[in-house]
This record gives C-alpha cells, sequence and structure tokens, in this order.
C-alpha cells in the first residue's frame, strides 16, 4: 500500500475491519489510515461526508423480506411462495439481479425479464411483484441497501484525499462499481499478494495432505496436530468449505475439551438458548402437542426463566405454579385468547362446588394472560442467555430471532414461529480474532484472517467446488440477460469462483510463509458411504507444492492420503473416551480403577413410613421396578398420548367416584341416576382435560356408559349391605411393623362375615387363586377393616372386573397368609434385595404369562432402558 496522507478505504464485504487490521499488524504490514467498508457502508460515508442528507429510513435485510412479503400479498401472486423462508429466498434473488444493473434498475428488469420467453409466467410475476416492492418502499419512505447505492452514485460528491482500494479477487457488482467510480478520487486495484505486501516465496514448504474418516475425525485431527506441535491455538487458521458443518463440530469440541476459538463464519443458531427456546415453544405450540408434558418440557428446559414466571403468576410459589402448569397443559391453553378464555369460562362453570379447582383459577387466568402475549413476546421476556464466555453469542442469536419475529409478524400478521427454520441454518455472532483462540472462517473469507498456520478443510468432492447449481428465481438465462460479461454470476462461474478464491487464499498464505494443511473427509458418516477428495484440492496441492516438486497425480495422492495420512477412528490424539477407544480397538482390556460395590449388599430400604396396599401390589409385580420408582424416586414418564380423550388410570378414577356415589345412596340409586352421575364427572374432567379431537369425546362416552351399566346391574344383582366405601385406614401391622394406609373400594357384609372389593377397569384378571401375594391388597384392607377402631369380620378377598362382567373366585381371608407376606417385604427392603421379576423360581415376581419365563408387564414397563434384565424377544 502507498505511504501517503490519504485516508485509504478497502471495498469489500462481509470482512471484519478489526480482523483484517489485525491480520497486516501480524505480517508486519502497514495498516496506519485503512478503513474497510462494503459498498453500502461506503454509499453512506460519502452522504455524510457530502452533507447529503436522504429522506427515506434505511431499511434492514429483515424489514426488507418484511415489504417484499407485504408486496406479494399486494400483487395476490399465487406463483411465489408467502412462507417467511420462501420470501426471504425471493428477496436475496433479486437483489442479486438488481446489483448486475449499472443504472436504470427499474427499466432494464422491466425490459429484460419478459425476454425470457421459456419461463414468461415467472418473469411476469417476478417483474410485477418487484414493482408493487419498489412502491411499497416510496409509499412507506424507506429504502433499501441496493436503491441506497444508486442514490449515494447520483447525488453523493467525491471523497477527497481519500484512497478507494479493490481486490482483484473480490471484484465488486456493476451496481457497487458504479457507485466507487463516483464517489472516488483516487481508485487502485490490486490482488490480494499486492495489498499484503507479499513475495511468493522462493523456495515454499510441501503443504501437507491428509484424509479423515469423517468430518468429526478430521477436526479432531485438526486439534491433534495444533497440540502436537510447537504452535499455539492463537497462531493458526481454519478455513472451512461448509459454514454449517464444520463451525458446529469445531465449537461443540472447544466447550468439550475447553479450548477457546473464535468463529469469523459465526456460530450456528441451533447452539443458542433463543434455538432451544423457540423449539420447545414452536413444539409446544403445534398440532396435537399442547399438553402437559410439551408445557412443563417448556417452562423447565432450563433456558425459560420460570422463576420469573412463577413470581407474575403465583406470587413465588412453586409448587403452586407446578399445579397450574399441570391443569393449563391439561385444558391445552395456548397463544389463542379466544381459546383460552373460552375453556377456562367452562372450568369455572363446572368447578362450581370444587374449592381445590377455584384455587386454581386466578392464577391459571395469570398464566393464560402471559401466553396469550404470544411467542415474540414469550422469547423476549423469559429466554435466559448462559453467564459465562457463551453470553455474547446468546445475546446476539437472541437479537437475531426477534428482529426475524418482529419482521415477519407486522409483513402480513404472520406467526412470528414460521421464522425458526430459516433462523436454524443461520450462523449468527461472527467474531474477530482473539488472543490465545483457534480462529475458524469461511474459505472465501480466510485470507484476511491469515496466521502462521493455515488449515482448509472439507475439501472433498462432495463439499468443494461443488455442483453448478442455478437459483431458481434468477436462472442462468435471467442472469444472462441482464449481465452478458464473462464475469457474470452464472451458476457455473460460482463453482468456479469457489476454486479460484481457494486458490488465491493459499497463494496468499504460501507467500506470508504460512504452513498449510489441506484436509477432506472420505467418509459421509451419516450415510456411511464413501467420499472422494475434490479434484481441485488435488490442484491446490500441485501448485502450493511449487514448481521445483514433481506434480502427483490425482489417484496417487488419494492412495497416498487414504493409506498413510488417514485419521480414522481412535487415532492419536487427545480425550480419555480416544485413549480408551484405541485400547478397545486393540483388543486390551480397559478395567475400572474402582471395584464395584456387591449388588446383594444389605441396604436397608425399611423407615417408618406409611405403606399403601397398591404400592405393596407394586412390589410383588416386580421388585426392581419398585426399587427404581418408590426408593431411588425416579419418577415413571407420564403416559400422555395426544389423541387419547381420557387414560386408563383417569377412566378407573371416574370409575371409581361414581362407584363411591352409589355406596354412599345406600344402593338406592337407580341406573339412571348412576349414569347422570357418571356423565357429570366425565364432563367436569373434560373441562381440565380438553380433547385434541372433541369428535372422538362422543364414542368415549358411550363406551364410559356400557361400562358403568354393566357395573350398575352387577353391583345391583343381590342386594347387599354396604359397611364402609372409600373409608379413610391407617393401622399398624403388628407382627411385620409396616404401616398401612388405604382407602378400600368397598366392604360389603355377608352371610358368614364380611368381604372386600377392589373394583379394576381392566380387562385382564391378573390374580390367581394359587398365589396369595397376587392378593396382597385386598388382605391389607382385610386387615385393616378387622383391626380398626369399628373393627368388622372380614372373611373374604375380591376383585371385581366390570368391563366382562367378571369377578375373580372369592379367596379366603388368611392373616398368616398375609403375615408372611409382609414380613418377606420388609426382609427384602432391610436386605436392599430387589431381583427383576423374571419369573425364575428364586424371584419374588408373581405375573407370569408362561411365554418364556417372562411377565408381561415387562414389555411396558417404563424402567426396561434401565432395567438391565435381557428379555427374550427384544
Amino acid at each position: 500500500m502507498d505511504k501517503d496522507n490519504n485516508e485509504k478505504i478497502l471495498v469489500v464485504s462481509g470482512v471484519n475491519e478489526a480482523d483484517l487490521l489485525r491480520t497486516l499488524c501480524y505480517f508486519g504490514k502497514e495498516s496506519f489510515g485503512l478503513r474497510v467498508m462494503s459498498a453500502a457502508e461506503l454509499a453512506e460515508r460519502a452522504l455524510i461526508s457530502g452533507g447529503k442528507l436522504i429522506p427515506e429510513r434505511r431499511i434492514t435485510a429483515g424489514q426488507q423480506t418484511m415489504y417484499m412479503t407485504r408486496a406479494l400479498e399486494r400483487c395476490n401472486d399465487k406463483y411465489f411462495p408467502h412462507d417467511h423462508e420462501s420470501v426471504t429466498k425471493l428477496t436475496a434473488s433479486l437483489n442479486m439481479l438488481r446489483l448486475l444493473i449499472p443504472a436504470d434498475e427499474r427499466g432494464t428488469l422491466a425490459e429484460k425479464l419478459p425476454q425470457n420467453e421459456a419461463f414468461a409466467e415467472k418473469n411476469n410475476a417476478l417483474a410485477a411483484v418487484y414493482d408493487e416492492y419498489i412502491r411499497l418502499c416510496e409509499g412507506g419512505g424507506v429504502i433499501d441497501g441496493v436503491s441506497l447505492l444508486r442514490r449515494a452514485a447520483e447525488i453523493a460528491p467525491k471523497l477527497e484525499n481519500t484512497d478507494i482500494l479493490l481486490l482483484e479477487e473480490y471484484p465488486p457488482q456493476p451496481a457497487e462499481r458504479t457507485l466507487i467510480e463516483a464517489v472516488a478520487d483516487k481508485m487502485t486495484t490490486v490482488s490480494l499478494g499486492g495489498f499484503f505486501g507479499a513475495e511468493r516465496s522462493a523456495a515454499p514448504a510441501a503443504p501437507e495432505i491428509f484424509a479423515a474418516r469423517g468430518a468429526y475425525n478430521e477436526v479432531l485431527a485438526i486439534l491433534d496436530n495444533i497440540l502436537g506441535g510447537d504452535i499455539g491455538f492463537d497462531r493458526c487458521t481454519v478455513a472451512v468449505t461448509d459454514t454449517s458443518v464444520y463451525p458446529q463440530l469445531f465449537f461443540t469440541l472447544g466447550l468439550r475439551f475447553g479450548i477457546k476459538m473464535t468463529f469469523g463464519c459465526g456460530i450456528p443458531f441451533a447452539n443458542s438458548t433463543a434455538a432451544r427456546f423457540l423449539k420447545r415453544l414452536a413444539f409446544r405450540n403445534g398440532a396435537g402437542r399442547q399438553n402437559r408434558r410439551a408445557l412443563n418440557d417448556l417452562v423447565f428446559c432450563g433456558v425459560f426463566d420460570s422463576e420469573k414466571l412463577c413470581e407474575r403468576v403465583c406470587g413465588g410459589d412453586d409448587a403452586l405454579l407446578r399445579k397450574v402448569l399441570a391443569l393449563a397443559g391439561d385444558m391445552r391453553l395456548g397463544l389463542r385468547q379466544a381459546v383460552n378464555s373460552e375453556r377456562i369460562a367452562r372450568l369455572k362453570e363446572m368447578s362450581a362446588d370444587d374449592e381445590d379447582t377455584l384455587r386454581l383459577i386466578e392464577p391459571l387466568e395469570k398464566l393464560a394472560a402471559e401466553l396469550e402475549r404470544g411467542a415474540l413476546y414469550l422469547l423476549k421476556e423469559y429466554c435466559t442467555r448462559r453467564k459465562n464466555a457463551l453470553a455474547p453469542f446468546d445475546s446476539a442469536a437472541l437479537r437475531e430471532a426477534v428482529a426475524a419475529m418482529e419482521d415477519h409478524s407486522r409483513a402480513a400478521g404472520g406467526d412470528p414461529l414460521d421464522t425458526l427454520p430459516a433462523l436454524m441454518r443461520r450462523n449468527v455472532c461472527r467474531m474477530a480474532r482473539e488472543a490465545g483462540a483457534l480462529h475458524i472462517v469461511s474459505v472465501d473469507r480466510a485470507a484476511f484472517s491469515l496466521r502462521d498456520k493455515l488449515f482448509i478443510a472439507g475439501l472433498s468432492a462432495d463439499l468443494f467446488p461443488g455442483k453448478p447449481v442455478e437459483d431458481p428465481i434468477a436462472l442462468d438465462s435471467d442472469i444472462a440477460l441482464i449481465d452478458g460479461s464473462a464475469d457474470a454470476p452464472l451458476s457455473e462461474n460460482v463453482v468456479r469462483r469457489k476454486t479460484y478464491l481457494v486458490e488465491a487464499l493459499g497463494s496468499l498464505a504460501r507467500a506470508l510463509g504460512s504452513e498449510i494443511v489441506l484436509s477432506y473427509s472420505c467418509l459421509r458418516a451419516a450415510e456411511l458411504k464413501q467420499a472422494n477428495m475434490s479434484a481441485a484440492a488435488a490442484e491446490l496441492f500441485n501448485s502450493l507444492a511449487g514448481k521445483e516438486s514433481s506434480p502427483v497425480s490425482y489417484g496417487e495422492l488419494c492412495r497416498r492420503c487414504e493409506e498413510e495420512n488417514l485419521r480414522g477412528y481412535f487415532s492419536d490424539g487427545f480425550g480419555a473416551d480416544r485413549l480408551i477407544g484405541r485400547r478397545f480397538a486393540a483388543g486390551e482390556a480397559t478395567l475400572p480403577t474402582a471395584k464395584a460395590p456387591d449388588e446383594t449388599a444389605a441396604v436397608s430400604c425399611f423407615d417408618d413410613r406409611e405403606y399403601s396396599p397398591s404400592e405393596l401390589d407394586t412390589f410383588f409385580e416386580c421388585p426392581r421396578k419398585y426399587f427404581f420408582n418408590r426408593v431411588l424416586g425416579i419418577k415413571e414418564k407420564e403416559s400422555i398420548h395426544d389423541f387419547t380423550v381420557i387414560e386408563a388410570n383417569e377412566q378407573g378414577t371416574l370409575f371409581h367416584s361414581a362407584m363411591e356415589s352409589l355406596a354412599a345412596s345406600g344402593m338406592k340409586m337407580t341406573k339412571e341416576e348412576f349414569l347422570e352421575t357418571l356423565g357429570l364427572e366425565f364432563d367436569r374432567f373434560l373441562a381440565r382435560k380438553v380433547p385434541l379431537l372433541p369428535s372422538s369425546v362422543d364414542g368415549v362416552r358411550d363406551s364410559l356408559s356400557g361400562l358403568a351399566s354393566s357395573a350398575y346391574d352387577d353391583d345391583t344383582a343381590v342386594k347387599k349391605e354396604i359397611v364402609a366405601a372409600e373409608k379413610k385406614l391407617r393401622i399398624t401391622h403388628k407382627p411385620s411393623g409396616v404401616k398401612l394406609y388405604g382407602l378400600p373400594d368397598r366392604v360389603e357384609r355377608s352371610e358368614d362375615g364380611c368381604l372386600v372389593a377392589d373394583f379394576k377397569t381392566g380387562a385382564k384378571i391378573k390374580q390367581d387363586d394359587a398365589q396369595p401375594k397376587t392378593f396382597v391388597q385386598t388382605m391389607c384392607y382385610a386387615y385393616m377393616m378387622n383391626n380398626s377402631d369399628t373393627p368388622v369380620n372380614v372373611t373374604k378377598c375380591e376383585y371385581r372386573y366390570p368391563k366382562t362382567a367378571e369377578r375373580t373366585k372369592s379367596r379366603e381371608y388368611s392373616p398368616r397368609e398375609l403375615e408372611e407376606i409382609l414380613a418377606e417385604f420388609v426382609g427384602c427392603l432391610k436386605a436392599g434385595r430387589f431381583p427383576a421379576a423374571t419369573g425364575k423360581e428364586d424371584d419374588i415376581a408373581i405375573i407370569n404369562n408362561g411365554s418364556g419365563g417372562k411377565p408381561a408387564v415387562c414389555g411396558f414397563c417404563k424402567f426396561k432402558s434401565i432395567c438391565g434384565e435381557t428379555k427374550e424377544g427384544e
């Protein structure tokens, strides 16, 4: 660069000024008085320097998309899709065409686009949308970036005492060149080497090249290379060909191994707290997913400020918040005010005599009011940011998401969540290189972030330089009509330019004396398919090796990479997992340093708490399941089926409530009254848990009525005296010391004593008269009734199954059998013995369907993934 007193402006898009200045200083080059600008920034500078005021308001790229959406709506256009992602692509394609026109943009597009007769319908629609977009911008008093270039070229004076520099490798578009020529007092075009003042090395070191089994191993090998040499991370730059795959891998490994990294190409938005928040919100707001689990997954996902929500909704009462969230989830409250109001009003009507529910109404209405303010409000108010080095990234991602959602919702009242697919493919928070940090950048901008060592990653044929692909909106035939030059951005020229820029990058790095390492992935791991080296990579290798060395053929270079320089799985590197993997692959034992405790070691789990008879029933069904759930406290995953009106356990609760009402009436309730009572309970249930498909309610109601009718006929067929129904009991079983509590469904008096009955809404009878443990629940109820404050003489135990109009054979109550069963229960708890229900003779399991010695319940157990018991047929 010339050493004079003039300010120098380098005009190139997508370059971080601080990064370029640091790179010049790093290599000892002159950087005083240098500014780096895009063409749009140069236009603003020229207007400000010349004292020219533009009355229009400058709009961002996102706001431009908003105006384009409005134009599509105004045109009533049906050719182009109106979703956010499609409109964004349409805007980008139009901008590209506009930049190809040196002057008279509107007239040129109107004249040239219709000339492509093969795609007349598409081009006529495109021209109409463009005209409407320009009218909207003029009517709204706004101006976009391309129009700003043209306005500045017309009215801005020349920049005095300013040298404008252009790079041969990064030429401006025709519209940009028109601006530069209009405002430049002095304009110079130089090469990258000339700009950096770098001379080609006389005897350059041959570049290193290697292949890796998958992009993950390629990234690991690059980190290994840096750690294994005498060079620090902050002396290395990694140029990647794919900015969606490689930044994600570097970001993940940087966090895992604590390596500081900066990303000139940005970090994928998907890694941000905003992305996690929006994914949960979109899932929760999607059709069929507005249930309790989805709402809890949103509020307690770790990036939602649940404390703020708790304070606003429940005054800081966390237990109350969880109850409200459960109710709101069951009612499927969402972001629509009309729906929420209708459902809450229905709940009030059906719960007029339910004090517990009425206490939840006020916080429920506050929660609904927060949801109704919309996705954008929820994101801005409740999305948290990490309080570590990733805080700037989370903040940048949040700003990006908010801006995109605001622009889209303003355009035509669109759903802000429609922007999520496009956001998830973006990179945000583009950084300048920093001391102590490895710098990751795209290959087309890596020349401005060079260091002592340059890695060029992703040189496989499927990534670099890519296949010629036409823009579906701005086809090659359209571009050729507007720009007939040899450098027009036709699909083939775009691919050719990628190769040219990488070659320019390598030449500059070689001239500056940087070490160069080339690499590619020889396996597409996701598809398990072989991937070839790019032919352009072989040409790059030979050009960087210098004229003194003999060219290496493409085939020979591939063979050398995949046989001699292959970085495979568990190759030399860092990380405990890779060390273990290499030893495992070599057939060596990898033993833990500490001996695992004996599974049969006595760990007493028996305490003075109360046990319900149903809990004991669960234990004897499968002790290991009981251990996971009751001892370790691992909650079973809720059984929520979006298209199920009522779950089996909920149906059982309704049925038991109706049977309690029948018993309370002294068996005097008529069938019509009984069915009406059950129907009212079902309506109350529907007010608390709104079905996804209302049309399926009638079928469920009929099925429930049929079950109730059968139960009523069976229960009233013989006159009986009801001794107790749902009576609360608490008593200690004196022989074993087990404290019992529960509510027996029914205790009836018969001629030879009393019997205790338990209603089951299932269809399959599980009890076996030869297995006393299958009757443990009713036997416990019998003991509790016989030893209560008002003892009765219970002599029989019974389970009733109204669904099939069957009941088990009544079994005589035996205090001795119950004592043995409870003694076994206490012994297992004290010894810490919880075997799985395998059906083996030495196990406690009592349910066995006879198929391979496996109990039927294993196939449905929610703990089978952690049980460790091998099950046949899986």
